[in-house]
């Protein structure tokens, strides 16, 4: 497992990039990395379960068509 670059470490590695081009490389690896981590059970699982609402009230009933 290669070891992970510090902003510091990059910014003397490649001297003319933006920080923010050297944040998008950086970030661009981390997620690369995430993508080879498998799931786990509790983590395929919650597509199954569900959705979160905002708020704790579903969104309000018109009473005029339950009279």
């Amino acid at each position: 497992m290669k070891k992970k670059k510090s902003m510091h470490e990059l910014c003397k590695e490649f001297p003319n990039k933006s920080y923010r081009e050297l944040e998008k490389y950086r970030d661009a690896d981390r997620q690369e990395e995430a993508n080879r981590i498998p799931l786990t059970e509790s983590q395929k699982s919650q597509d199954k379960l569900e959705p979160i609402g905002i708020g704790h009230n579903g969104p309000p009933e018109d009473d005029e068509k339950n009279s």
